[in-house]
C-alpha cells in the first residue's frame, strides 16, 4: 500500500521545523523512546524494531497519523 502525505512545517516550543526537519527528527525520536523501554537491548536492526508500534508511536503518528 502507498500513502502520499503533505507535511507542514511544525512548531517546538517557540521553534519552527521545516518539514524535512520534522519527518527526520520524528523517527529518529520514536526509534530512541522504544529503544529506551528495556524491550531492546544490545545492538538492534531497523528490522528488528516493531512496525506497528513504530508507526503508532507517539512521535511518528503526530507527523504521519495512524497505521492500522
Amino acid at each position: 500500500m502507498e500513502k502520499s502525505i503533505h507535511v507542514y512545517p511544525s512548531m517546538v516550543g517557540k521553534h519552527k521545523l521545516r518539514a524535512i526537519q520534522t519527518t527526520t527528527a520524528a523517527p529518529l525520536c520514536e526509534a530512541a523512546m522504544l529503544l529506551l523501554t528495556g524491550k531492546y537491548k544490545g545492538p538492534v536492526f531497523q528490522s528488528q524494531i516493531d512496525t506497528h508500534s513504530f508507526l503508532n508511536g507517539t512521535f511518528v503518528a503526530k507527523v504521519y497519523g495512524t497505521i492500522d
